[in-house]
């Protein structure tokens, strides 16, 4: 379980590093995050599936298969724990750049009031 995990860390890592890498950083339409988090789901069904495989119900065999079933249960929750934390936050970089840019846009008529405004300063005296 623990290789399982370092699997996904640097599976998610490659991404995030892409993600920075990206001219398009902080563009809305993105698949990084949702990928990540996807990534994290998988993990999290893995992580149990893995568990339960593991996991004997047979009153004999049961008590040494906990331990396998537990480590299971690991996997599942940190891959969900990485791919939802990552994921999160590579959306709030997101959104805060996004917003950013809203707060920096010009209307259409802000640019035409200044576009007549320079026209008016700029015309000579008859």
């Amino acid at each position: 379980p623990i290789k399982i995990n370092i699997l996904f860390a640097l599976i998610m890592g490659v991404l995030i590093v892409r993600y920075f890498k990206n001219k398009r950083f902080y563009d809305a339409n993105s698949y990084t995050p949702d990928l990540i988090a996807t990534l994290g789901i998988i993990g999290t069904f893995l992580g149990i599936t893995i568990g339960l495989l593991n996991f004997d119900s047979d009153p004999d065999r049961m008590e040494a298969s906990v331990p396998l079933l537990l480590n299971g249960m690991k996997t599942a929750f940190i891959t969900s724990l990485m791919g939802l934390g990552f994921s999160s936050w590579l959306k709030s970089l997101q959104s805060k750049k996004i917003r950013d840019i809203e707060n920096n846009k010009k209307s259409v008529e802000d640019l035409l009031e200044e576009l007549i405004e320079i026209t008016k300063k700029s015309r000579l005296p008859m």
